[in-house]
Order: C-alpha cells, then sequence, then structure tokens
C-alpha cells in the first residue's frame, strides 16, 4: 500500500511532484524541498505585508511577559521570566511577530542531541511555544507561524535534514489518535502533599551526571524507538533513590490556585531491568523538589513512570500526551516509544 503525496508549488517547480511510499516504514525525512520565500502574513484590515523576526536575547523580557498572559489551558496557567526565555534563546531560537510595535505571535525550535528513529540521526529539534495573541486567533495566524518556521528550518543548513518533534496534550484517547503520532501516553498525577515519606537512601546530582546514566540506559535498551540525550537543562531536577535515577521537569504551569505542576521526564534502573518498579523512586523524589505545594505528572510510557498507579493518584480522567514528528517517517506509529529527559515549554 502506497501513499501519494504531491508537493506544494511552493517547495518545487510548477511541473514537478514528488512522490513517496508513504507507507514502507523506511526512516526517511519526507520532504527536502525547501520553501522557496518567506511565507507573510496580512493583519485584518491592513494591506501591508508582515514577517516574523527572530528574537535576540534583548526580546526575552517581552516575551515571557506574552507567555505568562496568553500562554493558558482551561486548568493552568504559564509562568516564565526572562532568564528561562533567555535559555529557550540560547539552545536555538524564538520567531515572534508584533502588531503595532507589541508581540502577537511565538514560536519555538530548541536544538537536541542524538537521535535514533529507525536509524542513528545527528540532528534534531523540538518545537513548540506556539503561542497567538487571543484577538489574532482564527485569523491564520498560526499557520502563518507554522509556515514561516518550515521556511526558516528547512533554510538553515545544520536543521534542514532534523528530524523535529512536538508534543500535544488531549483530553480525549479519541482526539490523541487523530493526527497518528509517534505513541500516545496516559497521563496520571498526584498531590504532592499526599506522598508518604519513606527511609530510602536518595540523593540530588546534576543534569552532567544523570546524561551519562540516560545514555548508557538507552544504549543498553533496543525497545525504545526514539532517543534524545540530555544535556544541562536547569528545569529538570534529578535524584538517585536506591537504584533508579529520576528526572522531574517544571513545567512552568500552575493550577488556578497557584500550585506549580512537576512533571516526571525519566525515570529508570540504572541496571536492568531498567522500567520496573519505580513508582516509590519518584514519589520521594518529588519529596525532594523546591516546592511540595504542587501537583505531580507521570505516564505510563517506559521511561516516565512505566504504570497507571492506584490511589491516591489520579488516573482515567488525566488527559493524554502524544508525540509527534515532522517530516519523517518514523520505524512506528502509536506503539513508539521515547526517552526525552527535558522540560518542555
Amino acid at each position: 500500500m502506497s501513499y501519494h503525496f504531491f508537493t506544494d508549488p511552493e517547495y518545487a517547480g510548477p511541473h514537478h511532484s514528488a512522490i513517496v511510499a508513504f507507507w514502507d516504514r523506511k526512516p526517511r525525512l519526507l520532504r527536502e524541498i525547501p520553501r522557496k520565500s518567506m511565507p507573510e502574513y496580512h493583519f485584518p484590515n491592513s494591506n501591508t505585508a508582515s514577517f516574523v523576526q527572530i528574537a535576540t536575547k534583548d526580546a526575552a523580557p517581552e516575551i515571557s511577559r506574552f507567555f505568562n498572559m496568553f500562554y493558558k489551558g482551561d486548568d493552568w496557567t504559564f509562568n516564565c521570566n526572562f532568564s528561562d526565555v533567555e535559555h529557550w534563546i540560547k539552545s536555538g531560537f524564538i520567531i515572534i511577530i508584533k502588531f503595532e510595535d507589541e508581540i502577537v505571535g511565538t514560536f519555538v525550535c530548541r536544538n537536541l542531541e542524538h537521535v535514533i528513529c529507525g536509524k542513528p540521526h545527528s540532528q534534531s529539534a523540538l518545537l513548540e511555544g506556539l503561542v497567538v495573541h487571543p484577538q489574532f486567533r482564527k485569523t491564520g495566524l498560526a499557520s502563518f507561524l507554522l509556515a514561516s518556521m518550515d521556511y526558516i528550518v528547512y533554510n538553515t543548513p545544520h536543521l534542514r535534514t532534523s528530524i523535529l518533534f512536538w508534543f500535544r496534550e488531549h483530553d480525549s484517547h479519541l482526539s490523541a489518535l487523530s493526527q497518528l503520532p509517534l505513541c500516545v501516553l496516559k497521563y496520571s498525577y498526584i498531590n504532592i502533599k499526599k506522598i508518604v515519606k519513606r527511609s530510602l537512601n536518595i540523593n540530588k546530582i546534576t543534569s552532567e551526571h544523570a546524561s551519562k546514566i540516560v545514555t548508557s540506559i538507552a544504549e543498553n535498551n533496543s525497545d525504545v524507538f526514539t532517543l534524545i540525550c540530555t544535556r544541562s537543562d536547569p528545569n529538570v531536577y534529578w535524584c538517585l533513590v536506591n537504584g533508579s535515577l529520576i528526572g522531574i521537569a517544571n513545567t512552568h504551569r500552575n493550577t488556578h490556585t497557584g500550585a506549580p505542576i512537576w512533571e516526571v521526564v525519566f525515570a529508570a534502573n540504572i541496571s536492568k531491568p531498567y522500567f520496573v518498579d519505580l513508582l516509590d523512586a519518584i514519589e520521594q523524589s518529588a519529596l525532594m523538589l523546591p516546592s511540595v505545594n504542587g501537583i505531580l505528572f507521570i505516564s505510563n510510557s517506559k521511561s516516565r513512570g512505566n504504570t497507571v498507579p492506584a490511589y491516591p493518584w489520579v488516573s482515567g480522567s488525566s488527559g493524554f500526551l502524544t508525540t509527534h514528528i515532522y517530516n519523517w517517517m518514523p520505524p512506528h506509529f502509536l506503539t513508539g516509544d521515547i526517552l526525552f529527559p527535558l522540560s518542555c515549554i
């Protein structure tokens, strides 16, 4: 079975079309031809073409204010400062678009390291932080930002053949399946105040130390289809607990009561079997976070908890997380797993 994909005229000449065998599962780029021109956007009631800018670190305070005001969900708000934004800019770039000298849209691309997605791959990036001012939603601005990011990525030499990841959160399993993701993960969460302290040997460690352990585990585990090894990430807190490595990320999200939301981004034993019996280690690591007045999320991913725990954990109504790959044929859809020991925006 094959799927014929014809390129948009933006990507090719008027008589050129690209045909790819979509379902053969051979890991590869689906399109290598970049857009020929930078997309343009016309604000409502304006005939003037507008383009994105690549933000400098001087824009970090304004971007952080924009995120904190307009990046939110039904049950959470975002909370970051200019130093967080500077870190995200330093690890990649942020595109912005302005209206009357005010930011009204953002999109973030962060460079990642060492990927295995069917075969070793040296370049990858994470797409995130797509935020549009409420005044300009449903005007095509989000699609414009996507097209602009596509143009910039595929006209940047070190990113042109990269694997691009992004994550989405969903309320239902059905909506999680709608875009054919690499994997669908089920969330569970707990109020950290309900965790009972146990007498376990627990030590905080650095991201650099954790990275070496993550790499060793990944190299000895062939069941995980996609690997991204961590670099120093100030938003991930690492602990060794009785021979288990746990990484918990600050999501920069708060509940409407102000409680911080944390997420397990890596959990494994440092020797085989790697991904079993991790709940105690996760819970005790949570008690070492800067604030225990918060909510902790885990999932049924092998490396993010590998369990759907019982009370006092809440599951079933906690939502789903999907992983997607842009312009890349993964070796598996839906059943893939991912080691991603980094924080997300």
